[in-house]
Parts: structure tokens; C-alpha cells; sequence
């Protein structure tokens, strides 16, 4: 429930209708019949509330579009005061029938619509009239009168109304709410003297076609029609604004003529209304048009090596073992253990970072149609209900794990990752003589990483030197002969194998370096090294396909297709919704057979990927997506979308594969609430990238415990503040809308340990009461196969331009 407080309702109990609101119809007509006469009245809100009466409702939410160009807004208000000033028979009529508190509230719009031109003639006035500082001063007078209505709101946010928030992010919040209540002030002293005009226009207009011409008075052009009918160029604002430029002119031209040092003050206030229109026209435009992504070469060579890594989690832990099904969890501290559960998002995410890591060039093509297989056929053949699977299983049994539940954004995510992988297997299988041809890049990601775990390496023992450097050589040489084959592709084919000639010699080298140092960092050199060989083995593979083999992937590939979307649409999600308030309930308790009663209600949700799924499957009405609440907080001068939680997984996750339009308000909250993390994290002194996590608590099995975390003021959930960690996973997230500051935070998350063997660790805790005595924080040591995925396929979609998405949609 919203607490709002609106004088005339709490003071009067009298509500104002203002056009947008729930109608009675027969008691509207009942109220109105015969007392308003026809085609006479245009600002109708008012005058129907005053005579049928209206309330405040305090609990529905309305939400309106707002004009994005001055001349639009300025047409809008235009039309209001003619309405206004229409209905001066009901003011100055008591008979009328008309409260007198509705009256007054009459007379004060108009009293409104006279402000901005008795504000420019006291203006003009001072400096006619006044010498230069007293003038001066009338004018410093009068800009504070327009301080008036900011500084209400500024006082009233002074004391801080929430415990969570620190000092330091109050402040800077309160000196936002300054700067956004300076600038409109400032602006409105620039627009001052069209709006005189344009008001001036509006009262005379109305009075001669009242009193005299009886015509045009429903004249009347909607919003739309505004947009449409004028340019957005400077030149159109100048001719629609030659008022404000007139009033400049002759703003300055009476204290000049009068010989008034006043016009000192004169001329800057003529040149800004002068100028208006050009400042109208520039603050009318579209912010961003181009939905295009930039980044540099060096990011894009950063964040793929961040990728390769994340990738060797999937490398080291899907296997036969655990059928071919992504462990949850591995954690490295105290001991390694793998988590042997799985869940739908873990084998969705798994899914499309296979596609990846083909598109990345890791992977041949035949590996990754063999790694899809084999996690569908694993899929395919456990316990399922009404096509869902369950939330856990064993990985090492294929049981579900007690009490069955089935969620529904589980069921969601990997609905929409198999549609997406789906795509990928249609695409790949219009061509796969094309898509044989992999990406070069993915060896020199691997050799990347290579060098960097050998300069890693203690250079402590005079003996390795030579084996170091021989090693050094053949990796600079691995580099050159693949720019060489990226030169001339069509020999390829031949020089694929001098590559893996070339890498079985790098890991003899590695071999000889562990066997000598014996160390876990010689350790990390020699995996490298094989995971080298087997990317350019892959390679080779693929350049050496023939027609029968490119037949026999084509065929894989189309029955591949069939058996991901068959699985996805399986799934019924009409039972999830509860019907009553048309949303999604969290999930099902299959053993109770009852939803829960909590409900996915915010559009800014990871449940809006299932939400989209299940309505364009025919599963849910349309009317769903518009029950999903739409709570904006203001982010500097723009709004952005609230979640539960304020973490990056609520928002970003659904873009992996959702596309969000540029200027829609799910691009524009994606993007600020990246900003916030950011001011966030800088707020608190640490790297920025808040979401659910791991963090360094545990239970009596010394397993990290998991929860969600988020930033204050982003989220509705209270005590956001009580805890600070940093998930880098939700930085690579970012990189989908901010890969230079994405990449700079990882390289500050590399600086204080958090970049692992398998990509980076879950988190870092910066919590001061989880933190050893010493330091200031801990590094959790563990890594989430969801949250791997995720980061796997967000760096594709940088680099790639969105083509998860392309493939979903």
C-alpha cells in the first residue's frame, strides 16, 4: 500500500479527479445530466470531479507516458490553459452548482497559467526601473521564488529515512536531489519567456472565442499528433518559439532605452531566452539511437580470456561421472568437494556456454553436438512432471532430491536457453560446411592464459630458466602461425595441423617444467598446455571433415533441434499461474499438490524470461505481462525499475537471452543500475558488483552458505545495507552494457586474489563482522555452475553482438 498525502483529500475530503481513474458510469451520468452544455467545455477533469465528486485512491498505481520533446509538452500545456480558462463561467457563477472548494481550485490553475507572465514583467520591470545591484537583487529575488517548491522536497530529505543507508550515500543523494532541483530551475528560467507567451497566447485566444468568435473551442491535438506533426531540428523550435525570441529583444530593448544600468542584468537574460529554442531542440533529443555496443579490441581480448577460464569449470566437471549434467558447486576450501546436484538453470546455462565455447572456437563442432546429446539424452530420461523437471537431482543417480518442487523460474530459464540452443542447431545446421570453419581466437585465448600462468611461475631455480624461455618461444610461435592461417584462410586446412604439431611440443615442455618444479602453479602450466592441444586437436578436426561427416552433423544437428524445443515446450506453465491475480506462483510442492502463495509480481525479475516464454507458448494470457509490477526509482536525473533484491542476477540474467530494445525501460534499467552498482561500490571503497552469492559463512559440513545480496535503494527488500559482497560474476553480467568498466573491476577483483583456476571465485566479503582480523576482506573460494554459465555466455554476447539473443528470438 502507497502512504500519499494529497491536502485537499486529508484537509477537505475531497479528492481532485485529474482524467486517469475508475468510473461509476451510471451515477457519472446521473451527476452530470443536463448541467454542462454541450461542445463548450475542453479541460473536462476538473469540472466532472467537482460535479459528480471524486477520491483519492492511495493503493493503484498509474502509469502514463510523459512527453520526450519540449514542443509536445509545451502544445500540452497550452491546450490545459484554454481549458482552464473555459470554464470561467463556473468560477464566477455561484449558481452554477460548482463546490466553492472545487472553484478555488479553478482560480488557482489559472492563477498558475498568469505566473511565468507576471514573473518576466517583474523582471523586465526591475531592470527598467532599477539600478544595476538593485536590480540585481529583484532578480536574485525572483529566481529563489521559483527555489521555492525544490527546496520543500530538499528539506524534507535531509534526515535520512532508512537505517541501511550509510552517511556517505545519503549525502550524495541529497546533493543529487540539489543538482536535479537546481537544473529544473535553471531550465525553467530559460523556457520563462515562452511560457509567457505561450499563456499570454492560450488566455487571449480562449477569452475572444468565449466571448466573441463562440468557435474552435474543442480545438484540440493529442500527443501523438503533436510528435508527429513537428520536427525535432532547431530550426522548427525557432519557429514555433519566435515569442520567446521577440520578449528577449525587447526584454533588453526597454531598460536600454530607459538608459537603466538594469540592462547589465538584461542582456543575460536575453540571451537565454533568445537562444531557448536552440536549448529546447537539444534537450528534446533522443538520448541514444544507435543500439549498438562499443568495445575495444583489448576488452574484447580481456573478457575472452576471462571466458576460456570460466569455461574450464564445465571442462573439468561435466562428465560421465555426473552424466553429463553440470555439479552445482565446486568449493576449494577447505577441501575440494563438488556438489553432485544439479538443477534446470544450471543444465540451461550449460547448454548455451557450449554453444559459446563453439562460437569462441574452444570446442570443434562435433564436440559440441556431442556434448548437447549426451546432456539430453540424460534429461530426457529422468523423472519429469507435466514436462518439468524437478528442482534438484543427484547428479551421480538421476534422482530428484526431496521435497519435489518445480520452479518456475527453473523451468523458465531452461525452457528459453534450449529454444536458444535449438536455434543454434538450425543455424548450424543450414551450413555446416561454413560452421565447421572454427574461430581462430579461441587458441590464442588458450595461449593467452598459458603465458600468464607461466609468468606466475616462481623464477626461483636456475634450471627452468632454459626450459621457461623455450617454452616463452613456442608460445610466440603458436601466435604467429595462427595470424598467419587468420591471413589466409583458405590454407587452413593444411596449417592446422602444424598447429597441433606445434602445441604437442608446448606440452612436452610444460610436462618437463612440472616434472622439475613441482609445483601447484607448474600444475596449472601443464592443464593449460593440454587444454592447448585439445582446442588445436579440434581445430584440425573440424578443417578435415568430409561430405559423409558433414552429412552425418547435419542430420545430428536437425534431430538436436527437434528433441531441445520438444523438451522446452513440454512444459506446461498455465498450472503455475494463480489465476485470481494472473501471476506466477514461486513454485509447486509437487508432494502437497498446492502452489505457493508468493508470486512473481516485478518485472524487473530473472522470472521474466519464463513470463515471456509462457505467454508466447500460449500458456499464460498476454494480460500477465502488465500485472508485473513496475516500481521506478530515480537513478541521477532517470528512472529504472525496482527488484526484490537490487542484485545484477534479478536484472541481467533475462538479457542473455531477451533482447531489450534501445530506449525501452528494461535497457535503460540495465544500464543504470550498472551506474549505481558502480557509484555503489565506490561509495564503500570497494569493487563494485552486488549479487547473490556465496559469502564466507558456514554450516557444520564447512560448506559456504548462499543467499541473495543487493544494493539499497534498488531494492524493496529491507537490510540491504547489513552486508558487502562483492560477486564478480555480476560484473561480467555488466559486460554486456559496460565492458570497459567491467574489465577494469576485474582487473581490481584480480589485484585482491579473487581469479581462480576455474575463472573467478563466487565472491569476495568485504562484511566486516566475516572478515579475518587484519584484513578487510575474504576471498570465498568456490564457484557456482549457474553463475559460470551465466558469465560465459554474457562475454558472448559483448563480443558477439547479442547473438544468444539473435538465436532466441
Amino acid at each position: 500500500v502507497f502512504a500519499v498525502s494529497d491536502l485537499y483529500q486529508d484537509v477537505f475530503g475531497d479528492g481532485s479527479f485529474t482524467g486517469k481513474g475508475l468510473y461509476h458510469v451510471d451515477a457519472f451520468e446521473a451527476a452530470l445530466q443536463g448541467r454542462i452544455e454541450e461542445n463548450t467545455i475542453l479541460s473536462h477533469d476538473l469540472l466532472e470531479g467537482a460535479l459528480a465528486r471524486s477520491a483519492l485512491v492511495t493503493d493503484v498505481e498509474l502509469v502514463e507516458d510523459y512527453p520526450t520533446r519540449y514542443s509536445v509538452d509545451a502544445s500540452r500545456h497550452h491546450r490545459w490553459a484554454r481549458g482552464d480558462w473555459q470554464l470561467l463561467g463556473f468560477m464566477l457563477d455561484p449558481r452554477s452548482g460548482v463546490p466553492a472548494l472545487s472553484r478555488w481550485k479553478m482560480i488557482d490553475n489559472l492563477r498558475r497559467s498568469l505566473t511565468p507572465i507576471f514573473w518576466v514583467m517583474a523582471a523586465i520591470a526591475g531592470w527598467t526601473l532599477l539600478p544595476f545591484t538593485p536590480a540585481a537583487q529583484w532578480q536574485a529575488l525572483l529566481i529563489l521564488s521559483l527555489f521555492m517548491a525544490p527546496t520543500f522536497d530538499i528539506v524534507n530529505a535531509i534526515l535520512p529515512k532508512s537505517g541501511d543507508q550509510t552517511p556517505r550515500g545519503h549525502f550524495s543523494a541529497l546533493a543529487r536531489d540539489v543538482a536535479f532541483g537546481t537544473a529544473m530551475v535553471a531550465l525553467k528560467i530559460v523556457l520563462m519567456a515562452h511560457n509567457a507567451w505561450m499563456m499570454g497566447d492560450a488566455i487571449v485566444r480562449t477569452l475572444y472565442r468565449l466571448f466573441v468568435s463562440r468557435q474552435n473551442l474543442l480545438e484540440w491535438r493529442t500527443a501523438s499528433q503533436a510528435h508527429k506533426a513537428g520536427d525535432n531540428d532547431i530550426g522548427s523550435y525557432y519557429g514555433m518559439m519566435y515569442g520567446a525570441v521577440i520578449i528577449g529583444f525587447v526584454g533588453l530593448a526597454i531598460p536600454v532605452l530607459a538608459d537603466s544600468t538594469g540592462a547589465f542584468v538584461a542582456f543575460f537574460f536575453a540571451l537565454f531566452w533568445i537562444g531557448s529554442p536552440a536549448i529546447a531542440s537539444w534537450i528534446s533529443r533522443s538520448a541514444e539511437t544507435e543500439d549498438r555496443l562499443r568495445i575495444s579490441q583489448a576488452d574484447i581480448h580481456t573478457l575472452r580470456t576471462v571466458a576460456r577460464r570460466t569455461w574450464h569449470y564445465f571442462e573439468s566437471f561435466v562428465t560421465s561421472e555426473h552424466h553429463h549434467l553440470p555439479p552445482d558447486n565446486f568449493q576449494e576450501s577447505p577441501a575440494p568437494v563438488v556438489a553432485p546436484r544439479t538443477s534446470p538453470t544450471n543444465i540451461g546455462v550449460y547448454l548455451l556456454s557450449v554453444v559459446s565455447a563453439r562460437d569462441f572456437g574452444w570446442i570443434s563442432l562435433s564436440d559440441a553436438i556431442t556434448r548437447i546429446d549426451a546432456t539430453m539424452t540424460t534429461i530426457e530420461g529422468m523423472p519429469r512432471d507435466r514436462g518439468h523437471l524437478f528442482n534438484w537431482y543427484d547428479t551421480t543417480t538421476l534422482k530428484p532430491l526431496y521435497p519435489l518442487y518445480i520452479s518456475a523460474v527453473d523451468s523458465g530459464n531452461l525452457a528459453g536457453h534450449l529454444v536458444a540452443v535449438a536455434a543454434a542447431c538450425a543455424e548450424w545446421a543450414e551450413a555446416p560446411s561454413v560452421h565447421l570453419q572454427g574461430d581462430f581466437e579461441g587458441i590464442l585465448d588458450t595461449v593467452t592464459i598459458l603465458g600468464e600462468s607461466l609468468d606466475e611461475l616462481p623464477d626461483d631455480r636456475r634450471q627452468l630458466r632454459p626450459l621457461r624461455q623455450r617454452l616463452a618461444d613456442r608460445l610466440d610461435g603458436m601466435r604467429r602461425a595462427v595470424d598467419t592461417i587468420k591471413a589466409q584462410p583458405e590454407m587452413a586446412s593444411i596449417r592446422t595441423i602444424n598447429l597441433a604439431v606445434l602445441a604437442g611440443e608446448i606440452r612436452k615442455l610444460a610436462t618437463a617444467i612440472h616434472t622439475e618444479a613441482a609445483s601447484p602453479q607448474s600444475d596449472v602450466i601443464v592443464d593449460w598446455a593440454a587444454r592447448l592441444e585439445a582446442t588445436c586437436e579440434a581445430h584440425v578436426h573440424d578443417a578435415h571433415s568430409d561430405d559423409n561427416a558433414v552429412e552425418a552433423l547435419r542430420a545430428k544437428l536437425l534431430t538436436l533441434r527437434e528433441r531441445t524445443r520438444r523438451f522446452a515446450f513440454e512444459m506446461d506453465f498455465s498450472f503455475l499461474m494463480r489465476p485470481e491475480r494472473k501471476l506466477l506462483s514461486i513454485g509447486y510442492r509437487v508432494e502437497e499438490h498446492q502452489l505457493d502463495e508468493s508470486c512473481y509480481d516485478l518485472l524487473a525479475s530473472e522470472a521474466r524470461l519464463t513470463s515471456l516464454f509462457a505467454i508466447a507458448k500460449g500458456d499464460l494470457p498476454t494480460e500477465h505481462w502488465f500485472r508485473l509490477g513496475r516500481p521506478i526509482v530515480e537513478i541521477g536525473f532517470q528512472g529504472a525499475l525496482m527488484s526484490w533484491s537490487g542484485s545484477m542476477f534479478e536484472y541481467l540474467m533475462p538479457p542473455l537471452v531477451m533482447k531489450e530494445p534501445q530506449g525501452s525501460i528494461l535497457n535503460q534499467t540495465s544500464k543504470l543500475i550498472i551506474k549505481r552498482q558502480i557509484q555503489y561500490g565506490r561509495q564503500k571503497n570497494v569493487p563494485w558488483g552486488i549479487s547473490e552469492a556465496a559469502y564466507n559463512a558456514r554450516d557444520r559440513e564447512l560448506t559456504y552458505q548462499y543467499t541473495n545480496f543487493g544494493v539499497p535503494g534498488l531494492g524493496l527488500k529491507r537490510g540491504l545495507g547489513q552486508n558487502t559482497v562483492i560477486a564478480p560474476y555480476a560484473t561480467i553480467l555488466a559486460a554486456q552494457f559496460n565492458p570497459r568498466e567491467a574489465v577494469q573491476n576485474l582487473a581490481r577483483l584480480r589485484e585482491i586474489g579473487a581469479l581462480g583456476r576455474h575463472g573467478y571465485y563466487d565472491a569476495v566479503d568485504f562484511t566486516p563482522q566475516r572478515v579475518p582480523e587484519g584484513s578487510d576482506h575474504v576471498v570465498v573460494q568456490n564457484y557456482m555452475a549457474h553463475h559460470s554459465g551465466m558469465s560465459i555466455v554474457a562475454v558472448a554476447d559483448a563480443i558477439f553482438e547479442g547473438r544468444m539473443r539473435d538465436r532466441f528470438h
